[in-house]
């Protein structure tokens, strides 16, 4: 398909029926969202859990691998939140179901501390994940730190399957729209940077496993 066909394509899609009542949809879920808060960094979970009723939509790109992910967590009652995901690699999919318990909710002196378990492969064999994290926000202690790291979360737990052995990261928030991040997952360092050009909303850049990824991300409050 010739570059003048692709835009064909495209511009007749754009005005298709269903092309609008998409945008109509997502522009109705965003009108509900809620600041895109940041649960997961990239492959290591957090202490925190989503609210009861908040629902939380992803998709990533990571281009060398040719591999698109969907993801979605909702929170529910008693600090539990449901996981679900799924990768298309190639020719290779790659469903994912997962839950995790934050039985601390942690304070501005103690961490929350959350438990999971992750199935990342159904189809697998030995694709099981369980791990402990804790995580809490580092800025409230001292005024030093508080001017110049106002808004540090650090993470840190152990695991077993995809997040064997310590797991370890950290947010930054630049800014109300501007966050940074890194995280080492138990075999390798990824990294990224999110910004919100609405506060419902987060757009990232990322490395992960030395492959650059891009994506999208959003709170929806049911």
């Amino acid at each position: 398909m010739t570059l003048a066909d692709r835009a064909r394509t495209l511009h007749h899609l754009l005005r298709s029926p269903g092309c609008a009542a998409a945008v109509a949809a997502a522009v109705a879920l965003l009108s509900l969202a809620t600041p895109a808060g940041a649960y997961r960094i990239i492959d290591v979970p957090t202490g925190q859990v989503l609210g009861v009723g908040q629902l939380r939509l992803e998709y990533k790109r990571v281009e060398d691998q040719d591999r698109n992910a969907y993801r979605a967590d909702v929170g529910l009652p008693f600090g539990i939140e449901l996981q679900a995901s799924y990768s298309k690699l190639g020719r290779g999919e790659d469903p994912s179901i997962g839950a995790q318990w934050s039985f601390l909710r942690g304070t501005a002196l103690t961490p929350a501390v959350s438990v999971g378990v992750q199935d990342t492969g159904l189809h697998s064999r030995g694709s099981t994940t369980a791990y402990v994290v804790a995580g809490m926000e580092v800025g409230g202690g001292t005024p030093v730190v508080r001017k110049y790291l106002p808004h540090l979360r650090v993470n840190a737990g152990i695991g077993t399957g995809l997040l064997r052995g310590v797991f370890a990261g950290a947010q930054l928030s630049l800014s109300s729209s501007l966050q940074v991040y890194v995280e080492h997952d138990s075999r390798s360092v990824n990294g990224g940077v999110a910004w919100s050009p609405a506060p419902r909303v987060s757009l990232k850049l990322e490395e992960v496993w030395g492959k650059p990824a891009y994506g999208v991300a959003f709170n929806v409050g049911l």
